[in-house]
C-alpha cells in the first residue's frame, strides 16, 4: 500500500478539508496566514488526509499547528509521526527557532509527546473559538 505524499501546503486546502469534516474552526485570515509560513499537506489517491506546519511569529518562536483526518492515523500512524517530527526538526533548524508552542485538545494531546513537545503549564481554559479547553506543549532546541 502505497504512503500519502507530501506537498506544498495552499490555504484552500485547509479550508476544504475542515468544510469537510467539519470538526474545527479556522478563519480564511488564519488559512492564509498558515500558507505563508513553512506547511505540507498530506495526500493519498488525490485525497487530502491532513495539514501541518509552524507559523513563525517572530524570529527564534513559532507556533505549530496541525488539522488530519481520523484515517491518516489509523492507516499511517508511524509514517505520519516520523514525517512530522522530521517535517518540525527541519523548520525549527532551517528558521533558526529555539521554541515552538503547540495546544491540543486533552484527548489528542500525547501525540505531541511522541514529536518532543513537553507539557508546559497544564490547560487553558476556554481557548478555542468555539470555547474548548486545550492543554499548552513547548518545544525548545
Amino acid at each position: 500500500m502505497a504512503r500519502p505524499t507530501l506537498v506544498p501546503f495552499k490555504a484552500n486546502h485547509l479550508l476544504s478539508f475542515i468544510h469537510r469534516d467539519g470538526d474545527y474552526t479556522e478563519s480564511v485570515r488564519g488559512a492564509y496566514t498558515k500558507e505563508r509560513n513553512p506547511a505540507w499537506t498530506a495526500v493519498h489517491d488525490g485525497e487530502m488526509l491532513g495539514c501541518a506546519g509552524v507559523v513563525i511569529a517572530w524570529p527564534g518562536f513559532g507556533v505549530a499547528w496541525a488539522c488530519f483526518a481520523d484515517e491518516l492515523f489509523k492507516r499511517w500512524p508511524v509514517w505520519t509521526t516520523r514525517t512530522v517530527r522530521r517535517a518540525l526538526a527541519d523548520i525549527m533548524r532551517a528558521h533558526a527557532l529555539r521554541r515552538v508552542e503547540a495546544v491540543a485538545i486533552p484527548t489528542r494531546s500525547c501525540w505531541l509527546e511522541a514529536l518532543g513537545f513537553h507539557l508546559e503549564n497544564g490547560r487553558a481554559r476556554s481557548y478555542t473559538v468555539d470555547g474548548r479547553d486545550v492543554v499548552r506543549y513547548e518545544r525548545i532546541l
